[in-house]
């Protein structure tokens, strides 16, 4: 099936590498975009030369893959696939990951569910009720961890303590 499929495709183009599917931005209204959004550049630079960072955020990425390869980056983006539409294809691919480590949104509820090892980025202490007030494995998956942005961190230190927790 589309699992197998993009595993081995994983496997054969990044032999040894450890896949990271990675989200910077969700929500609908304002006050959600602001809570569950991180810069892109900033998520990207966390990557550890030991692996690869796929990018599974769905709507238009445009800016993002032009910084990607304007600063080299490394971010992979798939082409020929709308994550929104192509859901099935998405959701194969966040399984085929190794990890997940992404703002909250759609993704993390998918790739907890799956089982797939996910760190949930909430940028905004408050974050969204559903993930509890503190810190530390989910409530609601077996497999996520969320990490809150304290008041007084900056978001390279709240990024790097989440990417080495």
């Amino acid at each position: 099936g589309l699992l197998s499929k993009y595993r081995e495709a994983f496997q054969s183009q990044f032999p040894g590498k450890r896949i990271i599917g990675i989200s910077w931005r969700g929500g609908h209204w304002n006050r959600q975009k602001s809570v569950k959004s991180i810069d892109f550049e900033q998520i990207a630079r966390t990557k550890k030369s030991d692996e690869v960072y796929i990018s599974l955020q769905y709507g238009d990425t445009s800016l993002e893959r032009h910084i990607n390869t304007k600063s080299n980056l490394g971010v992979k983006f798939i082409t020929g696939l709308d994550f929104k539409r192509d859901i099935e294809h998405w959701f194969a691919l966040a399984c085929a990951c190794d990890e997940i480590f992404s703002v909250s949104t759609a993704l993390v509820h998918f790739s907890g569910a799956a089982g797939v090892k996910t760190k949930i980025l909430l940028s905004d202490f408050k974050g969204p009720f559903i993930w509890g007030e503190r810190e530390g494995k989910s409530i609601i998956y077996e497999s996520a961890f969320t990490y809150k942005k304290s008041r007084n961190e900056s978001i390279e230190d709240f990024l790097n303590r989440a990417k080495n927790g």
